[in-house]
This record gives C-alpha cells, structure tokens and sequence, in this order.
C-alpha cells in the first residue's frame, strides 16, 4: 500500500533499478496499490480488512512520517498490534518485517529511513548525484527566496518544492519523480535506497 499515485509508480520504477519489474503492471512482481492519502491507510479499518483479506498474503505499508515520526509509527503499531504479535517500541532502522498470528507477512516503511521526519521527496533528494550538488543547493535557496516573496505553498511541503525545483532545471525539465527515477536522474544506490529496496525484497522473498 502506498499513500498515493505519485508514491506507487515513483516505487516502481525505484525497485526496478534493483530487480526485474515490467511496466506491465499485470506482469509485475507487486501489486501495488494507491491508498488515496495517508489518513485512509491509517483508519482503524483499512489495516485489518487487508490482513483479513484471503486474497493477501503479504501487506506491504509505505508512508511518510511528514512531521509526525512518532505519532506514525504509534498509530501503525496500535492499528497492527492485535494482529502481530511483540511489535517492537520503535520501528527497525531497515523497516519492519513481522508476521501475524496466522501467518501472513507484514511489512511497514515509514519515509524518509525509519527514524527521521521527512517524506518520499527526502529519500529521493538522498540519491541527487554529488555532480548536482551545486544545482541542489541552488534549487533549495531559489524555493526559500520564492516563499519568502509569498509563493502559497506550505511550509511542510517545502522539500516536494525543493525536489520539484531541481527537477524543473533538469533535461527534461520538470519530469515526475518516477520518470526521474527511471532515466536514472537520480543515484538509487545510495544507502537509504539500498536499505530500503533490502527490505522490499525481503518482505515480497523477491
């Protein structure tokens, strides 16, 4: 399950730097589905009805932690706690892979790396290549001076700018981050990413 549309093909094509994955999404190894925003994956509902589902063997969570890291993983471990047994107080620095009371596997990832505030847009900005990072520092103070003029976007939402500024100033500009990832704009093997893409294949035994 992934919070949105953006997140679903953006770890697509993530994952197929590191493993064979069709654009086919009937021949992918996954099903990954968008989930329509964090708060409806984090009902008391959406959770158990997944792990119930007889057509589910393995659940797979990705969310950001935004702002609110603790308050994420209290929310995920209160929701899965009836089903798993011995959930840990913090969730593992390679993500979490547990196993409920009837077998299935669940696996929880919380974005940026599992331990800091942030979102998809932080992990990404990790794997901007080092030649770029003149270009990256221009692009975070060029979405610093556009605020500070009164451009409307939110101050949580200052790392998507960020990204989507040095995304703006690429050739070709402006692509989405899937695109980006997939023309390998950006360094997937960086050490988040790597750890990150250890645990998908871990969880999906890919």
């Amino acid at each position: 399950m992934a919070e949105g549309k953006d997140d679903l093909y953006t770890i697509a094509e993530f994952m197929g730097q590191f493993l064979e994955w069709p654009h086919d999404k009937h021949s992918a190894p996954v099903t990954i589905k968008d989930m329509g925003g964090v708060e409806h994956i984090l009902k008391a509902h959406t959770i158990p009805l997944q792990l119930k589902s007889q057509k589910v063997k393995i659940l797979g969570i990705v969310i950001d932690a935004d702002s609110e890291f603790d308050t994420r993983w209290n929310r995920l471990r209160t929701i899965c706690a009836p089903y798993c047994d011995d959930l840990p107080e913090t969730i593992p620095d390679s993500g979490l892979i547990a196993q409920t009371k009837w077998g299935k596997r669940l696996g929880i990832w919380i974005m940026p790396n599992n331990r800091a505030p942030g979102m998809l847009e932080t992990f990404l900005a990790a794997a901007i290549p080092a030649d770029q990072a003149t270009i990256w520092m221009m692009a975070r103070d060029a979405t610093e001076a556009a605020r500070a003029a009164g451009a409307p976007f939110i101050a949580s939402h200052r790392e998507k700018a960020n990204l989507h500024t040095w995304l703006a100033w690429q050739n070709p500009p402006g692509e989405s981050l899937g695109h980006a990832v997939m023309r390998k704009a950006l360094q997937t093997a960086n050490p988040d990413g790597t750890r990150f893409a250890a645990w998908f294949r871990k969880l999906f035994e890919i």
